[in-house]
């Protein structure tokens, strides 16, 4: 008689459940599923086997198993028939995927209508990726806040630098301006008052010094000009057939000229045929480096100019034996502003270099350097020989 009311309660727990929209299980103490409702089954699309063949520790992702399980001990040691929150787990759908889920149990053990523990489940996937979806935007967000971040204070930094440089850059074109103007001006005025007195020696040192400073103010000129044109991207070059051996002659001609004191070993190829260059560019070019070389080999400059061709290209290269470069700074040499620790006391705006290695690339050529402190330094600039009219220009 009392099996037959248990199996009544049992059936008629049952027929509730059937009616229910909940997800539920009924376990045993050792987690085979005994019942599960037909929202359960239609949710996780099981066809469960025979009563007491599944358990629902093996529909348990493996990470979460051990958890589920001491959650279910310890409500099984506490007898308790309220039902208890267990920790989030994922349960395996019949299509291999993984569903995530809250579930509460209950312990009906010692319920003699039902003997057996209840699960009530709730899935929450679609809550849960919409979480990590979230985290994933949330942490994509932050690393694009921290990108932006690390950009504006390297631009800001490298802007404080340009800012630092043409501060630096106008105080010595200032100066640079200056001095220059002073030596005229001071000769111009001896010459002025006391020209009928001086000899034909001195009153020819004299002119010689007012040429040197009006070459170096037009050097001057010339260099902050070319390197603003530049910069600001308006140039156009103008290409058309130039005897680039007879340029460099005439160029190292004109600096012995005025600096009768330097020696220039000049060795050019024989046959460097025309190439296709701007004439004015690359002269500015082969003047910067030639000035470049007399200026920082001292007093007595040994200068070695050397032209020759190969593989449709021709190659300058000048040597000084001058103060030369640390080799840490070699690389910076091209930078604007630049100037090398060994260039202190001697004057410059450090564009030179870099107007250098603009005029060579937008010719499609190259510029290196080679050099050792206190021994010299070697500019080797690549010209290719047959470029067409267009290159370099800028609409």
């Amino acid at each position: 008689m009392e099996n037959n009311k248990f199996t009544n309660d049992r059936e008629e727990f049952e027929r509730v459940i059937d009616n229910s929209l909940d997800l539920i299980t009924l376990i045993d103490d050792i987690g085979n599923v005994l019942y599960s409702s037909p929202a359960f089954l239609n949710r996780f699309g099981y066809d469960l086997p025979e009563k007491g063949k599944s358990n629902i520790f093996s529909m348990i992702h493996k990470e979460d198993v051990e958890r589920f399980k001491k959650s279910f001990v310890s409500m099984l040691s506490n007898n308790s028939v309220y039902g208890i929150p267990m920790a989030e787990f994922r349960l395996q759908s019949n299509g291999e995927s993984w569903r995530h889920i809250d579930a509460v149990i209950s312990n009906l053990l010692e319920y003699e209508g039902v003997k057996a523990v209840l699960v009530n489940y709730r899935d929450v996937t679609e809550y849960k990726e919409s979480l990590i979806e979230l985290e994933k935007y949330q942490s994509q967000l932050e690393e694009l806040v921290e990108q932006r971040t690390r950009e504006l204070t390297d631009s800001l930094e490298k802007e404080k630098i340009v800012i630092e440089q043409q501060r630096n850059f106008i105080a010595m074109v200032s100066h640079e301006f200056r001095t220059p103007l002073t030596i005229i001006d001071g000769n111009a005025q001896i010459i002025q008052s006391r020209g009928n007195t001086l000899d034909q020696e001195i009153l020819q040192r004299r002119s010689l010094t007012i040429r040197k400073a009006v070459e170096r103010l037009v050097g001057l000129i010339e260099r902050v000009l070319s390197g603003k044109v530049m910069e600001s991207g308006d140039l156009k070059i103008d290409i058309s057939p130039c005897d680039f051996a007879a340029m460099v002659r005439s160029i190292c001609i004109e600096k012995l000229g005025i600096t009768p004191e330097a020696k220039i070993k000049l060795d050019i190829q024989r046959d460097i045929p025309e190439i296709m260059i701007d004439e004015k560019l690359v002269h500015q070019l082969v003047l910067n480096l030639i000035s470049n070389a007399f200026k920082y080999s001292g007093e007595e400059p040994e200068i070695k100019v050397k032209i020759y061709a190969e593989n449709d290209n021709v190659f300058l290269m000048v040597s000084d034996n001058g103060v030369g470069i640390p080799a840490d700074e070699i690389q910076k040499i091209f930078t604007k502003y630049f100037r090398a620790s060994t260039s202190a006391g001697i004057p410059g705006t450090g564009l030179g270099m870099n107007l250098v290695k603009e005029i060579a690339e937008l010719h499609n050529g190259t510029a290196s350097i080679e050099s050792e402190v206190d021994i010299g330094t070697t500019v080797t600039v690549r010209l290719p020989m047959n470029l067409p009219r267009e290159i370099g220009k800028k609409e």
